[in-house]
C-alpha cells in the first residue's frame, strides 16, 4: 500500500472516486412558446434578458449597447437589435447596425450596416418586423425622418423610405407600414408598382393641446387604439390612414368624469414608458394609470385599467402594489400580463388579475412578447 493509502486508511477515509472527464457543449434554447418574454434594459447596462413566463426564470441574455431597439421575428427565426456603437466605447467612429441573432443559439447571424443615425431612445415602434417575418423596418432620424427596409431572407438592406414630419413605424404586412405625423395625422405607406405611395389623413388628434402617446399594438386588420395624454382613446385604421369613429374618454368608460388638459386639474391619467398593451383575441386594451395633473405622462402607473374596446367600458381597475412603467400581454388564448417598473418583472393571470410569479434584476425597459 502506498503512503497516501496508509494515511487514508488510518484516518478512516475512502479514496476519492475517479473524476469523470468534463464535457463541453453549447446550450440551445427550446422553441419559443407563447409565454416567452423579453425585457430590454435600454437605459441601463444595455442588454435584453429572455425570460420563461411560465417559471419566471431567465433562460438567455443578449448583450448590446444602451439606447437600442429590440424586436422578435414573428416567424420564430431571429431576434433583432437595432444599435449604435462607437469604436472607442463613448467616442470614435460610430457604427449603426441591425444585428440579427439566431433565436435558439443566440449566435449573431448577420450584422447589417445602416445609413444614418438610429438612436431614438427605447420606443418599441422604432424597430418592427412585418407579420410574415420577411422584412425588418427600422426608424431613422438622420439626416431626416425615414424608415430603412431590411430583407430578412436575403439579410441585406434593400431601401429607405422618407417619412417627412412623421416618426416610428407600425408594420401592416410586407413592406407596408404606418407612421405618426407631427401635425396629429397618421400616414400609411403602401407599395404600388414597387414604389412607396403615402396616404396621409387629416389631423386625427391635436398634437399641441392633447398629444397621443407614441405607441400602439395593431390588430391584424391594421386597426389600433392610440392613447392621448388626457386619456382619450383614438381608434384608427392605420391601413387606410383614417380614424375609426370619434375618440372616447377612458375615464368616462370607467364611470368617472373626463380628464381635461387644464393645469392643476387632478384626474386619473395614462403614464409610464410602455403605457398600453392590446390583446387581439379578446379586444382588451390594458392601460397604466396614475392620479395626477397634466404632463405627467412619464409617471409610473398606480393602477392597470382593462378596457373592453368592443363595448368601450372599463371592466377592471387593478391596484398595483409597485409602480409600473411598462405593460405587455401575451398573444395566446391563455394570456399572461407582464408589468415592470422597479427592476422586477411581475407576471399576472390576464383573466383574473392574480399575481403569479416574478423575477428581479430585470431592468426597466420595454417588454416584448413572443409572437403567437
Amino acid at each position: 500500500m502506498t503512503l497516501i493509502g496508509i494515511l487514508l486508511a488510518l484516518a478512516g477515509a475512502q479514496p476519492a472516486a475517479a473524476l469523470e472527464p468534463e464535457v463541453i457543449n453549447i446550450a440551445v434554447l427550446p422553441p419559443s412558446g407563447p409565454h416567452r418574454v423579453y425585457v430590454t434594459d435600454s437605459y441601463g447596462t444595455g442588454r435584453t434578458r429572455i425570460v420563461d413566463g411560465e417559471t419566471a426564470r431567465m433562460i438567455g441574455l443578449i448583450h448590446h449597447p444602451p439606447l437600442t431597439q429590440f424586436a422578435v421575428d414573428p416567424s420564430g427565426r431571429y431576434l433583432l437589435v437595432a444599435e449604435s456603437l462607437w469604436t472607442r466605447s463613448n467616442r470614435g467612429k460610430r457604427q449603426d447596425l441591425l444585428s440579427v441573432y439566431d433565436s435558439r443559439t443566440l449566435d449573431v447571424v448577420a450584422e447589417i450596416p445602416l445609413p444614418g443615425r438610429i438612436i431614438v431612445g427605447d420606443k418599441p415602434q422604432a424597430l418592427s418586423v412585418s407579420p410574415d417575418g420577411r422584412y425588418a423596418l427600422v426608424y431613422d432620424m438622420d439626416p431626416a425622418n425615414s424608415v430603412h427596409l431590411v430583407d430578412l431572407k436575403a439579410l441585406k438592406l434593400i431601401g429607405n423610405v422618407e417619412t417627412p414630419g412623421c416618426a416610428l413605424v407600425f408594420p401592416m404586412g410586407g413592406r407596408d407600414f404606418g407612421t405618426l405625423c407631427a401635425e396629429g395625422a397618421v400616414a400609411s405607406i403602401r407599395y404600388s408598382g414597387g414604389k412607396p405611395v403615402q396616404t396621409r389623413a387629416d389631423a386625427v388628434f391635436d398634437a399641441e393641446a392633447d398629444p397621443i402617446i407614441d405607441q400602439a399594438d395593431l390588430a391584424p386588420d391594421g386597426t389600433g387604439f392610440m392613447v392621448a395624454y388626457s386619456g382619450l382613446i383614438y381608434p384608427v385604421d392605420m391601413k387606410a390612414a383614417q380614424p375609426l369613429g370619434t375618440p372616447f374618454s377612458l375615464q368616462v368608460a370607467a364611470g368617472l368624469p373626463a380628464a381635461s388638459m387644464v393645469p392643476g386639474d387632478l384626474a386619473w391619467r395614462p403614464g409610464g414608458r410602455q403605457v398600453s398593451a392590446f390583446h387581439r383575441l379578446t379586444g382588451q386594451l390594458f392601460v397604466l394609470m396614475h392620479a395626477g395633473e397634466i404632463w405627467g405622462q412619464n409617471t409610473p402607473g398606480e393602477e392597470l385599467w382593462t378596457l373592453d374596446t368592443r363595448t368601450r367600458k372599463v371592466t377592471r381597475r387593478l391596484r398595483l402594489q409597485h409602480g409600473a412603467v411598462s405593460v405587455a400581454v401575451s398573444r395566446d388564448g391563455n394570456p399572461l400580463l407582464y408589468l415592470n417598473g422597479d427592476g422586477v418583472l411581475r407576471i399576472f393571470n390576464m383573466a383574473s388579475g392574480e399575481p403569479l410569479r416574478q423575477i428581479g434584476n430585470i431592468g426597466t425597459g420595454p417588454i416584448s412578447v413572443a409572437p403567437q
